[in-house]
């Protein structure tokens, strides 16, 4: 298993295959990724498995629902560079037509309607911020997946 030591403190969540990870640039409220637990030079579309790929696409899913109870998001980028860190993993990025709130602060999508990777990178966040966000996923990601474990009957 690859070395995820210096992310932990921004793990939100732990799949089979994948740990999502919250990413520290916020430009975009909930911005995360999701890292393959097996190591090596991986393609994550020609070299993942069967088993690691479709849990990937469910993982998506199920993070995009929690997303949209929380957020709203008004769509969603992804990306697979592996420019920075050579490791397989997915980016997903909320986009936002219109400003959102959370734990006293106003996440603007400041690129809206245009490429995300334009965001200014000089801006940071507090650790504060970024562990309630993580708490946050956290507790809406295990509330969905109870949910569709143990689905309620409809009226």
């Amino acid at each position: 298993m690859p070395d995820f030591a210096p992310y932990d403190k921004y793990r939100v969540f732990d799949f089979e295959h994948w740990v999502l990870f919250l990413n520290i640039g916020q430009q975009y409220l909930g911005r995360c990724y999701l890292a393959l637990k097996r190591d090596g030079a991986i393609d994550i579309f020609e070299d993942t498995k069967p088993c690691e790929l479709a849990e990937l696409l469910r993982a998506v899913a199920t993070i995009k629902k929690a997303m949209a109870e929380l957020f709203g998001p008004d769509k969603y980028d992804y990306c697979s560079l592996g420019n920075e860190w050579h490791h397989c993993h997915l980016h997903l990025i909320p986009r936002y037509q219109s400003e959102r709130q959370f734990f006293g602060f106003t996440f603007i999508d400041q690129c809206w309607g245009r490429n995300y990777a334009l965001y200014d990178r000089n801006i940071t966040f507090p650790n504060e911020l970024l562990f309630q966000l993580c708490d946050a996923l956290r507790k809406a990601l295990s509330a969905r997946l109870l949910s569709d474990l143990h689905p309620h009957p409809r009226d």
